[in-house]
């Protein structure tokens, strides 16, 4: 496509041409005498001069305009028949004329090239025009999407767990009951992940849950049968306790609280109190839990350690026996340089009741947008089956049920085209685990890394292993942090 000259470059030549028009009048038209008066700006002469230019600089404005406008035609032409090409002739649903802003996250390579061609896909079948804010540089997504909300900026948006609370409340997303195309195929326990106070705000677009991992090669070497299903708190400290006298490697544990959530949930304890909102770790049961989580933890760590150890890379290097992870370890497994650890996953023990973490990433619609009707349908279509199955690779679990088995498929199937040997038991687990799964729970204020409880969770758990106070007083303290949005 040539490029027409620009409308400044065509104003600069006709004040050129008008310059030397006006110094030929001048000469014209000059006096005979010095004592007689010069051209005024009204002669005749002068006038014309003026009158031509004018004219001129409306021909190049109109003649700018005009190409301005069939450029843009060509181009959209151009587009129309790259999306036509590639995704057939499109039926609209709506009219051409609306548009649709969709904030995701800034990403890199596949995932970002999938979201993309997703929303491409999208277009052609409706006929919507879908732009991306991805942005890479600026503000992060987390800062830049609260303000584009606050400014009714989007209309779609991508909703991370440690942001949902903080975003209804703001007011900014709209509830989704009765808005979820298929509804009844996603996991109950997915879509409690994403309800606030009993309401749906938004359609999960996948979901994670914990297992307990264990190395079958560690478990050979000491002679020990494999965990079941059916292990008990007993069962996990005995055999954690068997590993280390037999090779070394028992179960390492991440001191961070949304690993220890699980285990408060298996002791029948919660973090907040249902109806009241208010801090309900501090209890019995808690106190249980933590106690307990330590005794494990003191198993799988010296003093001397680096405490920032995380038991998912020690797992997938064959330095641990066992530890507690979620599905994302697929994906480390393969990122690793393709992990041969002899891995297999049987759902948390339990205590007095069963219980893991699910969270789930997913996308709400702004609640002041003005294209409601579009923006559900966009909502609905970056979730629907054949989008969720695009984003396999990346190891959340699908949300929807009719995905698992073609899920188990995909990651069985990579793990052999790699010479690894999967078995589909122990990706299954993950979603059986769904069945037992209790929301995680963020109370993140201001920047989405500044969480108190979090922090404090830390900062207290090493002053219990270091001997500067008890496991009651650590509850203690972490009850004085304030609760800064609702659960």
């Amino acid at each position: 496509m040539k490029h027409s000259v620009s409308i400044k470059a065509r104003l600069a030549l006709v004040m050129l041409i008008m310059t030397v028009l006006l110094m030929l009048v001048a000469h014209i038209d000059a006096p005979s005498s010095a004592q007689e008066p010069s051209p005024t700006p009204d002669s005749p002469a002068t006038q014309m001069v003026l009158e031509m230019g004018a004219t001129a600089t409306q021909l190049a404005i109109n003649e700018t305009a005009t190409q301005h406008a069939i450029n843009q035609q060509n181009t959209q032409t151009a587009i129309d028949q790259t999306a036509t090409a590639t995704f057939g002739t499109p039926t609209p649903t709506s009219t051409p004329q609306t548009e649709l802003m969709l904030g995701i996250p800034p990403d890199y390579g596949e995932l970002r090239d999938t979201i993309h061609t997703q929303v491409a896909r999208f277009e052609a079948e409706t006929g919507i025009k879908v732009f991306i804010d991805d942005d890479y540089g600026g503000p992060t997504y987390w800062d830049r999407a609260d303000m584009s909300l606050q400014l009714n900026d989007y209309d779609v948006v991508f909703v991370s767990a440690d942001l949902l609370n903080r975003w209804e409340r703001a007011g900014h997303l709209l509830p989704m009951d009765g808005l979820i195309e298929d509804e009844d195929d996603f996991y109950p326990a997915v879509l409690d992940a994403v309800r606030v106070n009993g309401t749906l705000y938004c359609i999960p677009r996948d979901a994670w849950s914990m297992a307990l991992f264990y190395n079958r090669d560690s478990f050979d070497k000491a002679l020990l049968e494999y965990p079941t299903d059916d292990w008990t708190w007993d069962d996990l400290r005995e055999n954690s306790q068997l590993l280390l006298e037999a090779n070394s490697e028992p179960l390492i544990l991440d001191g961070y609280i949304d690993y220890w959530t699980s285990f408060l949930y298996q002791a029948g304890g919660r973090l907040t109190d249902s109806e009241t909102g208010a801090w309900a770790f501090n209890s019995p049961e808690g106190l249980e839990a933590l106690t307990f989580y330590f005794d494990l933890y003191r198993m799988g760590h010296t003093p001397d350690e680096d405490r920032w150890l995380w038991g998912g890379s020690e797992f997938s290097a064959n330095r641990a026996g066992m530890t507690v992870q979620g599905n994302w370890m697929m994906y480390t497994f393969m990122e690793d340089d393709y992990s041969t650890v002899d891995w297999g996953t049987v759902e948390l023990p339990s205590h007095r009741a069963e219980g893991t973490i699910v969270s789930s990433q997913c996308y709400g619609v702004a609640s002041q947008t003005q294209n409601r009707e579009a923006s559900v349908l966009l909502a609905n279509y970056l979730t629907n089956a054949e989008s969720q199955t695009e984003l396999f690779f990346t190891s959340g679990l699908p949300s929807r049920m009719s995905l698992s088995e073609a899920y188990i498929d995909y990651w069985v199937n990579r793990a052999s085209e790699k010479g690894l040997v999967w078995q589909r038991d122990d990706i299954q687990t993950f979603f059986d685990s769904l069945n037992h799964g209790f929301p995680l729970q963020s109370f993140s204020v201001g920047d989405r890394f500044q969480n108190p409880l979090y922090d404090m969770f830390w900062d207290a758990f090493q002053r219990v292993l270091n001997g500067e106070m008890t496991a009651q007083e650590m509850l203690n303290q972490l009850d004085t942090v304030v609760i800064t949005e609702e659960p």
